[in-house]
């Protein structure tokens, strides 16, 4: 799951030339198409980690992963600009995913296990960002930019369906914590400092 988010983060990469060709685009507004994705998820970060405290992890990944695919499909059926930096937006969301997917690990693993699976997910994360940029290469040369939004469309809901047939639901009893007291301003502002100092 985490390396899909990192995938679509660099997938796009390549094809940013031929963006700016297709859209007129000044090289500064180019900027966005990776900034806009890296913005959303450093937000989005701190706050779905603390609605998986209140509503469960699974539901939460669920709705997460879904907000990707609803980018994914706004980036291939959007004809200018601003549909694009939404598209980029939404699958920016796909960032959050990752610290949910720590948190789930820990609940399966066994505790001596739990440091080598997560350092395996770290991994395999990284290494979906270079994925990301291969694949993208050949996709943009052989069937133009858009197609990088097709190849990664299905695998969201792909995951969705596995994590709801495989991973049981949560079975700690949910904190009952109102939303505003745990999404205290100061520590939210700490919590997307440290993600967009942690992707950069």
């Amino acid at each position: 799951m985490s390396a899909m988010s990192i995938c679509a983060e660099s997938i796009i990469i390549p094809a940013i030339p031929n963006i700016i060709q297709s859209y007129n685009l000044e090289l500064n507004d180019s900027a966005w198409i990776i900034g806009v994705f890296i913005i959303s998820g450093a937000i989005m970060t701190p706050v779905s980690s603390q609605i998986s405290v209140i509503f469960g992890k699974i539901n939460t990944l669920t709705i997460l992963m879904i907000l990707c695919s609803i980018g994914n499909i706004v980036g291939i059926v959007g004809q200018d600009y601003n549909s694009l930096i939404i598209s980029r937006a939404l699958q920016g969301v796909g960032l959050s995913i990752i610290p949910i997917g720590l948190a789930i690990m820990a609940d399966l693993f066994p505790k001596d296990k739990i440091a080598i699976g997560q350092g395996l997910l770290r991994t395999i994360t990284a290494f979906g960002g270079v994925v990301g940029l291969i694949v993208g290469g050949y996709l943009i040369h052989y069937f133009g930019w858009k197609s990088t939004f097709f190849v990664i469309t299905p695998i969201p809901i792909i995951f969705i369906i596995l994590i709801w047939i495989f991973i049981p639901q949560d079975s700690s009893k949910k904190e009952k914590i109102e939303i505003i007291n745990r999404l205290r301003p100061k520590r939210l502002v700490l919590y997307q400092v440290q993600t967009v100092l942690y992707y950069f």
